[in-house]
């Protein structure tokens, strides 16, 4: 019976290393194919990352979260399907705004002049973002639309956010623009009526979900067309990833808004039980919602979507 009991949990260690050392022994030896370059200027900051064949026509961008990534990872998968890519930081680096207000948007021109000047091939150019860089995506795309030819949005806002509170208690933007800043809905409506302010009271427990909070920034906010990003300027093709239980803002209705209102050629894909994050449901003290195995099912769901349309859009 022991000896049975050993080789049964045996074969499931064994199993557990497969599993979790495999993939990582791989991805290690197909690094060895892939050059990575820092890229720091003014404000830019980031990674330049080519494989050793370049086998895509353009050039791959992409932006992390709030939480102030470059989504490195998911630019080293693009990378080694023979893309040029560039993993990008918008705040949070040593030439960069601290956190995420204020950030100038116009670092986009700082960035495209690198593209330019050191690319193999700079035509067509991919901008890919998540949650707070899918927001930032899109508002580059409006702003430039002749120079952004398409955009992936994972877990989109159709809205421009606030950024956080000065040290005078004020609001601040989390774009600007030539110096301006960027119209956003602010925070300050909580604060009107009861149902805004028990939502506030809730943001103070240990585990919250934000998704209240964003949808009630959207439904009470009186300048509402004026934070909305200006979708029917952008003239880039459009792929959007959504899960129907994000738990951390609307993404699954902004994404219903942003093909509502595009004009080009666009695809929304979206997936049941799944939340924020396609991985954990949730990430320090805040609920990115969904299933674990459905959210996971749903990041290699759209791996492959992916890289299907950025076959078809950089051939």
């Amino acid at each position: 019976m022991k000896t049975k009991t050993f080789k049964i949990v045996a074969a499931f260690v064994g199993l557990v290393l497969i599993v979790t050392f495999i993939p990582k022994i791989i991805y290690a030896f197909q690094g060895i194919n892939l050059n990575q370059e820092k890229v720091v200027g003014e404000y830019v900051n980031g990674y330049h990352l080519r494989p050793k064949t370049i086998s895509k026509n353009g050039v791959v961008i992409t932006f992390g979260g709030s939480e102030g990534s470059s989504n490195l990872k998911l630019a080293r998968k693009v990378a080694k399907k023979g893309y040029e890519v560039y993993s990008i930081y918008y705040f949070g680096q040593e030439n960069q705004r601290e956190s995420l207000s204020k950030v100038p948007i116009d670092f986009f021109e700082e960035l495209y002049a690198e593209i330019e000047k050191n690319s193999n091939r700079d035509k067509p150019l991919t901008l890919i973002g998540s949650s707070r860089g899918a927001e930032l995506a899109l508002i580059l795309a409006s702003k430039y639309p002749d120079k952004i030819d398409n955009i992936v949005l994972y877990s989109p806002s159709a809205y421009s956010f606030g950024g956080i509170y000065d040290n005078f208690g004020r609001e601040l933007p989390s774009w600007t623009y030539k110096g301006e800043e960027i119209p956003f809905l602010k925070q300050s409506v909580l604060f009107k009526d009861e149902r805004g302010r028990n939502i506030a009271k809730k943001l103070e427990t240990e585990l919250k979900a934000l998704e209240p909070f964003f949808t009630y920034l959207i439904e009470e906010n009186e300048n509402l067309e004026e934070a909305s990003i200006d979708i029917s300027a952008v003239k880039a093709n459009i792929l959007i990833f959504a899960g129907k239980d994000d738990q951390l803002w609307p993404s699954y209705k902004m994404a219903q808004k942003i093909i509502e209102e595009h004009q080009g050629k666009n695809q929304l894909i979206t997936y049941d039980n799944v939340g924020h994050s396609f991985g954990p449901t949730k990430y320090n003290n805040m609920l990115m919602g969904g299933r674990f195995i459905e959210n996971l099912r749903a990041g290699k769901d759209s791996d492959n979507k992916l890289f299907e349309t950025l076959k078809r859009w950089m051939q």
